[in-house]
């Protein structure tokens, strides 16, 4: 039996006297729901946008990219246009992913889903030197130029 102070109420209610280890586990599960809760709060309570976002290929042959983005906080989120990001070792290209349906900023409030089609050829088409850039990146920006994510696409 450890010297420690014992609590004689404890002994009388569950006529057992605890030691180190109980205390050990009791304070990882007093931290586990501190720090529990804390995530929890951060999360639903914040002012940050969260959004998911999903790249694909839209035809095996074509270099045709399907982007989902999903907003999975609570609050709007405001998005700018994807920017295509070419780079090679000491250079960069960006280009800004338009059509003529979507206006941005587009607002999408929780929950709300959106997608819509990055299609490579087009800068291809236009600038036949991107062929050498091997690392493509597809990045999506709030309406503060916050970015929210940035995902590589593989070119074969």
């Amino acid at each position: 039996m450890n010297k420690l102070h014992v609590i004689p109420e404890l002994v009388q209610l569950f006529g057992y006297i605890p030691e180190i280890k109980d205390y050990i586990i009791l304070g990882s599960v007093l931290l586990n729901i501190v720090l529990g809760s804390y995530i929890f709060w951060k999360y639903y309570f914040s002012i940050t946008a969260f959004a998911r976002i999903r790249v694909r290929k839209f035809k095996k042959d074509f270099p045709e990219y399907k982007i989902q983005v999903k907003n999975t906080g609570i609050i709007p989120l405001e998005l700018d246009a994807p920017i295509v990001l070419f780079k090679k070792r000491g250079a960069k290209r960006l280009f800004q992913v338009r059509n003529g349906i979507t206006q941005y900023p587009l607002a999408l409030f929780s929950k709300e889903e959106y997608d819509f089609i990055v299609d490579l050829a087009r800068f291809y088409a236009t600038d036949s030197s991107l062929i050498t850039y091997k690392n493509v990146y597809i990045e999506l920006r709030d309406k503060q130029q916050r970015k929210l994510s940035r995902k590589r696409i593989r070119i074969q």
